[in-house]
Parts: C-alpha cells; structure tokens; sequence
C-alpha cells in the first residue's frame, strides 16, 4: 500500500426541508391570515425559482464537466508560462508504491509524464509545485533518495535549442541553398518544406515532394519520394518513413530530414555507393512531419514546447488526438486516455484527425509496394518490434528480430549509442499505434524507432546532437534494408 489517501470528502450534501405548520383559527382577523398567505405564496415561489435554478447550474457544471472529458484543467495552462525553473525529474517504477506516488501526483494536478521507459518515468514539475513533490517522495521510502534530477531549468534547455530560420527562399538565386548548416539547430515547419523543396530543385531527376492532404489548420502533408530513375520510381518497393508525428519530438524530424538528404548525397556520403545500389532497388517515400498542426504549436511563441497531439478542438475547453493512438488496430483498448483533455486521448473513433486519414489513405493506394515502414520518435533509444498491444509471440519474430539487431549493431558501431531492439509491449502496452497497423496491414517489416536521448535531456535534445543521432540511424536504416527478403 502506497499510504496515500487519494479520497477527497468533499461532498455537496446540502438538503433544504420546509416545514410549514401553521393553525388557523377562525378568531383571526382577515387582514393577517391574507398577509400571511400572500407571504407564504411569495417565500415558495423564491424556493421553487431557486431550485430550478440551481437544477439549472448543477446541470450546466455536470454538462461542462462531461464535455470536458471529467479533466481539471485547461489544456492550453502550458501557455501561461515559458517553463523557466520547470524541473525534469526520473521517478523509479519498480514497486506498486512507487506507480502508485506518481499516480497520485498525477490526479492531484502536481506532475506531468513526460515519458515512460524501462528506468522509469520522467516527470515535469513546475516551480511553484517543485516543494510539494520534493515532501511526497521524501515521505516514501521507497522514494526516498531515488528519484534523479534531469534538469534544474527546463526553460534554459529550451533556449538552448537554439532555434534558427532559414533567410533564403526557393527563388533565391544569390546563394545556394546549405543542406548541412540546415543541421546546425531546429526549424519551423515552413523551412521543413522548404528543405524538401530544395532536395528537389537541386536534384530533380531523383527527387519530387507530393502534398497528400492538408491539416485541420489547413498546413500540407507534405512528403518526398526519393529514388534512381524517378520516372519509374512509382513501380518499384517502397520504403516509407516518417516522422514527428508528435509535435514535441523535434529530434524524430531532423533525423528523417538527415535520411532523406543522405540519400541525395548532400550530407554524409562515406557510404555512396550503397545509396546508389539502394536508390536503384527502391522508392523511399519520407513524411519529415506527420503531425505539422502539432510540431509548428510547440515552435510559437503562444504554444506549448512539450505538446503532444494534433490540434483540432475535441470539446468547447481542449484540443487534439494523439495521432499515434489513432490508427484502426486495437483502437482505444490499451496505453491510451479516454479523457479528452489528456496526452494519449486517442480521438472518438479511428482516423478522426487529418493527418492520419491522409497517411491511410497513401499507404493503402500503395500498400502492395510497402517493404519497410519505420516511424521515428523520439527519446529513449528504442528499436520497437511487434507486437506493441499485446504479449504474443509473432509468427515472423526471427525475421523481426534479425531486422531489430542489424539496426541496433550499426546503430552502435557508428558513435557507440547503445539502442535497444524490443517487442514494444515489453515496454507498456499500447493500442492505435501506426507502426501496429502497418503490421495487421501485412507489411512484415514495420517498426517504430526511438531516437536520442535516454531522458537527460529528452525532448529537448541539444543541436550539437542533431547530426550524431541522424548518422546512426541511417546506418541502421541501411543495415535493415539489408535485412530485407524482398
């Protein structure tokens, strides 16, 4: 037992009785006996009036409250502040205790997960909240001198990101475009597109971006198709890529953006002619942003830097999906919130944003060309294996593991970061996840990989890791297609 009292005895028991006794005798006079029924009609027409008009409120609260998905607050709070003297904090998870502290951290509005892996999970906590937490866990013994400081400021790491943009326009002539400077820190959505665009101009017969639709906010899809011979590309296996498809995890993008100009020999060509081999056999079709409404809310200024989900209202008080608990394989069953408001809230149905009905959409016209799908996230070093919703056994596991440690061995080989191949349930169980349709779609080979770091700095990963965590994972990436029976 945790010895937290989670139960709140705060209760509106209020009950109002009336009782009116009242004898009349006939010795009264005429005058009183109306005075007192005028009265008597005045005071029940104030009570009834009353009643129903707090009928009226409590009904109002109630419907409030249930639209609201049962929250206690707004999801939008993040905006009040820029998260300076935040602090990141690793909870241990190994006792029922100890899930149940953060559980209750969790419900009384002190802490908010940041991730979940196998140390634990990671939490953020406010300045003003920071004491209370400090006095829950050194409450516990279980909790007592376990739990790791990640970041005494988490709004110094953010403007440390150093953010940057990009000066030039496609229809600049004055200067050629600099695939690798691009690499030197993290850019708004805009540039994302326009670094596809680029890729394009300058290779032209190898490179085409397509629009595949268009956000609740009405931002493009936009993806890439890369391949020797472009003009027959379309018919040959596809090789599909994507990435932040959460808003926050700038580090999924930038890593996708590394593969895509890796590929086009603008950034790291030690290993060219295996690109070209590669080039030849393959279409790579590469989604840098999957979820732009959710990736450009945390670049502004009135946004949230840690925010998660797409952005279409889904009551009158809070915003968005998690996209990757949205796809139609054990929907809304495992790893996931019903409440509206909350980070895995996984949407009213199946497909319900956007972005994922135009994923689908793709990946269906082309599903018979689909060799490979890895969606890439961001933090933890991760090689996810089906099957992430639950514990069987795949009836191809020899095939996915073989794929998962030819990542993970070039993976390591290339700057010594240890990645881990897993079945993902072994992580948490979690339903609605893409990488878990593609699977039920018939595509073998589909995966979900997490990048740098392992929780220091997280979603905040520095610049001058950008380009490492980009080189490692398209060694992998090239050792699994390796892998590839196809």
């Amino acid at each position: 037992s945790s010895g937290i009292n989670a139960e709140w005895p705060l209760r509106p028991g209020a009950s109002v009785t009336d009782n009116f006794s009242s004898s009349f005798s006939g010795n009264h006079c005429s005058e009183n006996f109306l005075l007192i029924f005028k009265l008597i009609i005045f005071l029940k027409f104030i009570l009834t009036f009353s009643v129903f008009k707090m009928l009226f409120l409590v009904t109002v609260l109630l419907l409030i409250n249930s639209v609201h998905g049962g929250d206690n607050e707004i999801d939008d709070h993040e905006n009040l502040d820029n998260y300076h003297n935040y602090q990141t904090l690793r909870v241990p998870q190994e006792t029922n205790e100890q899930v149940e502290v953060v559980k209750w951290m969790i419900e009384q509005d002190m802490v908010e997960i940041l991730n979940e892996d196998f140390g634990g999970v990671i939490i953020l906590v406010s300045e003003h909240k920071i004491h209370s937490v400090t006095k829950t866990f050194e409450s516990h013994d279980s909790l007592r001198d376990k739990v790791t400081v990640l970041s005494h400021d988490v709004g110094n790491d953010i403007e440390a990101e150093q953010t940057c943009t990009i000066l030039q326009t496609r229809s600049s002539t004055s200067k050629a475009f600099s695939f690798d400077k691009f690499f030197q820190c993290y850019h708004d959505l805009k540039d994302h597109h326009l670094f596809l665009d680029e890729l394009v101009k300058a290779h032209p017969d190898k490179a085409e971006t397509l629009n595949i639709g268009s956000t609740y906010l009405k931002k493009d899809i936009k993806l890439i198709r890369i391949s020797n011979n472009l003009g027959s590309a379309a018919n040959k296996p596809m090789i599909f890529i994507d990435g932040g498809m959460h808003g926050r995890e700038w580090a999924s993008v930038t890593t996708v953006q590394w593969i895509a100009a890796t590929l086009l020999g603008e950034v790291d060509s030690s290993f060219s002619g295996t690109i070209q081999d590669l080039m030849d056999a393959y279409q790579f079709v590469i989604l840098p942003v999957a979820n732009p409404d959710g990736y450009d809310y945390t670049r502004t200024l009135t946004g949230s830097r840690f925010w998660r989900k797409t952005r279409r209202p889904v009551t009158t008080l809070c915003k968005g999906v998690d996209p990757n608990r949205n796809w139609d394989v054990q929907f809304a069953t495992k790893g996931v919130s019903l409440k509206k408001c909350d980070e895995t809230y996984p949407g009213e149905h199946p497909f319900s944003e956007k972005n994922t009905i135009a994923m689908k959409a793709f990946l269906v016209e082309n599903l018979s060309k689909v060799k490979l799908y890895i969606s890439y996230h961001s933090f933890s070093q991760l090689f996810l294996r089906p099957y992430l919703y639950k514990p069987d056994r795949p009836a191809d596991a020899r095939i996915l593991e073989a794929a998962g440690d030819a990542y993970v061995k070039a993976v390591f080989g290339t700057h010594n970061q240890m990645y881990r191949s897993i079945e993902g349930y072994n992580l948490y169980p979690v339903s609605g996840v893409s990488s878990s349709w593609m699977y039920a779609q018939g595509v073998v080979n589909s995966y979900t990989v997490e990048v740098r770091d392992k929780g220091d700095k997280g979603f905040l990963l520095p610049t001058n890791q950008i380009v490492p965590t980009g080189e490692e994972n398209v060694r992998g990436l090239i050792a699994l297609i390796r892998q590839l029976s196809y």
